[in-house]
């Protein structure tokens, strides 16, 4: 108000140049005679002008079409503090539920999450889960069955059915035994060569080629460090220089090995992947209905549902038309700050606003 005002009585020449830095061209005689009524508009305004985030926006919207929305029309907003008790308090009540049903596909979720996550960790994936829950719910919609949802996770981490690490290892990680065969062949080069990688390749193949099948899995991450880094990328050399000059086939051989050794490393972290997020899924969806539950019976929406009630009230062919031509000409400007953060719900219920401007 106070530069609307300052506006309405500045000298022509004055204004023309704060104009022309905020326009970024110069003003011509209806822009200034505009800007310098903008004070007046304001002053004018019935009520006051009313500018609004977009989530206080989307709240009086439901307080005035509350039955539009499917709400009662005493509904609160709760504050974060109250959302984080009722997050808690569904944890506590899943918990309860596992231990009655122990064999469940949630207990089995949320056993093999235990195992990787603690507790604090746990808590942030839940409440992520809870803030992106618009997207969970068209996740859940489109795979109402979880062993189908499972099936396309693993789909597409590029894996033709749900399968655990260790069973991948079972079926796809040992060497065949031509290549065990040629490294038995080249232990002695590798001992007697200076290349420091050798001697460890060659103790290495020694351990791995005695062993049985069992025992070479248990020792495949040993294995697997002959030929990858701690990190999972192939060594930049798997065996010396010398060595590859003397033995090409078997420094062709023992760099084959590494480059399937680290596909395989690969597609274990895209199992581990594919399996951690089926187990977040699985309680997830478990835990955001224990959460609307508890909103439900304390007539709460929290501030993400204020967003999907509107974008759903919007969406709504049967209503949307009614609940905008009952706003029309209450809205003349829409201002989106920070752009880059804005949620595609959100961006759903400004376009919605949008659809009478263009």
């Amino acid at each position: 108000h106070e530069r609307l005002s300052k506006w309405s009585v500045m000298p022509d020449d004055k204004l023309a140049s704060v104009l022309e830095a905020l326009l970024q061209y110069p003003p011509d005689a209806d822009t200034m005679s505009a800007a310098r009524a903008l004070f007046a508009g304001v002053v004018d305004t019935p009520g006051g002008m009313k500018i609004m985030t977009l989530h206080s926006f989307c709240q009086s919207v439901l307080k005035r079409f509350p039955l539009e929305a499917g709400l009662p029309p005493h509904f609160e907003v709760l504050d974060e503090r109250t959302a984080n008790e009722y997050l808690q308090k569904a944890l506590r009540d899943i918990v309860v539920e596992i231990r009655k049903h122990p064999d469940s596909s949630v207990a089995d979720a949320f056993t093999r999450l235990s195992r990787t996550l603690n507790a604090e960790q746990f808590h942030e994936l839940m409440q992520d889960i809870i803030k992106n829950r618009s997207a969970v719910r068209k996740l859940r919609n489109r795979y109402p069955d979880v062993e189908n949802l499972q099936s396309a996770l693993f789909k597409l981490a590029g894996l033709n059915r749900p399968i655990t690490a260790e069973d991948y290892k079972s079926e796809y990680a040992l060497p065949d035994g031509d290549f065990l065969a040629l490294c038995r062949e080249h232990i002695d080069p590798l001992l007697s060569s200076k290349g420091k990688n050798d001697t460890v390749l060659a103790d290495l193949l020694t351990e791995f080629a005695a062993a049985d099948e069992p025992s070479r899995l248990r020792m495949f991450d040993n294995y697997a460090l002959g030929f990858l880094t701690q990190k999972g990328t192939i060594r930049a050399s798997v065996v010396s220089k010398p060595v590859s000059t003397k033995f090409p086939a078997f420094a062709d051989a023992a760099q084959k090995e590494a480059e399937r050794l680290f596909d395989l490393h690969e597609k274990l972290k895209a199992i581990y992947l594919s399996q951690m997020t089926y187990d977040l899924m699985v309680v997830g969806f478990q835990m955001m209905d224990h959460y609307n539950r508890a909103k439900s019976a304390a007539v709460q929406l929290d501030y993400d549902d204020l967003i999907d009630y509107t974008e759903q009230l919007l969406d709504d062919p049967e209503q949307a038309l009614w609940v905008l031509y009952k706003m029309d000409r209450g809205i003349d400007h829409i201002l989106v700050d920070e752009a880059q953060d804005t949620s595609p719900s959100q961006w759903a219920v400004v376009r919605a606003l949008a659809m009478d401007f263009f």
